[in-house]
């Protein structure tokens, strides 16, 4: 009769322990990250614009710990050469929309995935960046993008919230077919775990 109390207080505790685990991952927690990597032009074409999309692959530094970051970015250079503006650096340049943006983000340990979806974003790319029409190598360019979680896997599934991230990114080569660049980007936002 001990042993059956003593098993059924020991199931309890661990019951207890799950849930208090559990609800500890639960609502809403801030994000603040910093990730860097690279990133290269892909077939995919979404707006069929003839100017690809970009992969990029990263790693950081995150709240929730070390992440690991996948992203593909397309700008609209359909309406390509919009008006001029300044860029963050102060030079003058061009101002492009982000037609499509997907991410996926896994902290380090963890097979569970987080999703987001661009609401909006831009891209600065200083006059300086064309030679030909083409971006040339060394160019420096500024990425700025709001997006919204959208679920996710394991702990992560129907996660919801808002990311944004400022960024600058390098050009290390380029051709008329695309590019291969190295990027650095800050972020902050909310997610809400179920």
């Amino acid at each position: 009769m001990k042993n059956m109390k003593q098993t059924a207080l020991f199931s309890i505790m661990g019951v207890m322990m799950a849930l208090i685990i559990a609800s500890a991952h639960a609502g809403e927690q801030e994000i603040t990250l910093s990730i860097g990597g690279s990133f290269i032009s892909t077939p995919i074409d979404v707006n069929s614009d003839n100017a690809p999309a970009s992969h990029l692959t990263g790693t950081g530094k995150s709240n929730l710990g070390t992440i690991f970051f996948h992203r593909l970015h397309e700008p609209d250079f359909s309406q390509f050469p919009p008006p001029v503006t300044t860029c963050p650096n102060g030079e003058p340049g061009f101002n492009i929309e982000t037609v499509h943006g997907s991410s996926v983000f896994q902290v380090e340990n963890e097979a569970d995935l987080f999703f987001t979806e661009t609401s909006s974003g831009t891209n600065c790319f200083p006059l300086s960046c064309f030679r030909e029409g083409n971006l040339v190598k060394g160019c420096t360019f500024f990425v700025d993008t709001k997006a919204n979680i959208t679920g996710g896997t394991g702990k992560f599934a129907g996660a919801s919230g808002f990311l944004e991230t400022s960024g600058r990114a390098r050009v290390l080569l380029a051709d008329p077919t695309g590019i291969f660049a190295g990027f650095t980007s800050e972020g902050t936002g909310t997610i809400n775990i179920p």
